[in-house]
């Protein structure tokens, strides 16, 4: 294992910025994604929850269910995946509203774990996109707001984590900048596509006027801050091409169900159809 530190992980990630290289973060719901995408050349592999259930066969809504242990699964994980991935820095997915957890002594188990940095996820990052605002509005009145990812990201940064947060709204976005966030990355809600209509997906050129704004509120703060996008209709590369050139202080991309679930599905699919279409030999004996 070659673990780094945060400057030498952000400046790995700046050097590909100003080389216009994309910047390329991946979840990974088992040890075998890991693997691949690290050999694909992911910048940051990304362990949580969210991403077990959806290697299990579950929505990614999955995640927002209070039927498991987010920050257990995140532990469990570390043993799996971190003897497999050797260079691309591993980051811990954390549940920062966990009532039953101290952030502070699960912060240093995390990093005692092998884990470069954090993500709050499952988290209120892209929760007003998927559920509405009634729900986040609900949980900050009993205290479990965005205030408590913030100060995830703030205890994390200190301890010299990484710090990759999810967010969609410009007042979460300057908490974020303000407790010290590495990078942004904005969320666009639900990956699908916008054909899709069982699902509802933030149309394309909706999420390029986001970006924008949000980005450049971002700069404005920080001019340090990397800026990248996850979610809605982004689910191959063409999207995010259109994306790139839409959206000049964009620097890459935050992949989970466009980088792991929806190709294992195609490519399982389609190897499955291909050997199920063969025909025997006319010449076989019964």
């Amino acid at each position: 294992m070659n673990r780094r530190t945060r400057a030498e992980i952000l400046e790995s990630l700046r050097e590909k910025e100003r080389n216009r290289a994309l910047i390329l973060g991946t979840g990974a719901g088992n040890g075998l994604s890991a693997v691949a995408e690290e050999k694909g050349g992911a910048d940051l592999i990304i362990a949580y929850a969210t991403g077990r259930y959806r290697m299990a066969g579950r929505s990614s809504m999955t995640g927002r269910f209070a039927f498991g242990d987010a920050n257990a699964e995140t532990v469990r994980m570390a043993a799996e995946l971190r003897p497999l991935v050797r260079h691309a820095p591993l980051i811990a997915g954390v549940f920062a509203q966990d009532p039953f957890r101290d952030m502070d002594a699960f912060l240093d188990e995390l990093t005692a774990l092998g884990y470069e940095g954090v993500q709050n996820i499952p988290g209120m990052g892209g929760q007003e996109i998927m559920e509405g605002a009634g729900c986040a509005a609900a949980l900050e009145a009993v205290g479990y707001g965005f205030a408590r990812e913030a100060e995830l990201v703030r205890k994390a940064h200190r301890r010299g984590l990484l710090t990759t947060p999810y967010c969609s709204r410009p007042d979460h976005l300057k908490l974020l900048v303000e407790a010290g966030a590495d990078v942004l990355v904005l969320h666009m809600g639900l990956t699908g596509r916008e054909s899709d209509h069982s699902m509802v997906i933030t149309p394309l050129e909706r999420c390029a006027e986001r970006i924008n704004a949000l980005s450049q509120l971002a700069k404005e703060l920080d001019p340090h801050v990397i800026v990248l996008c996850h979610g809605g209709p982004i689910v191959s590369t063409v999207e995010m091409r259109y994306l790139m050139q839409r959206c000049p202080r964009l620097a890459g991309f935050y992949g989970a169900s466009t980088i792991e679930r929806i190709p294992v599905e195609q490519a399982l699919m389609q190897s499955v159809r291909a050997f199920g279409a063969l025909t025997l030999s006319s010449k076989r004996r019964v």
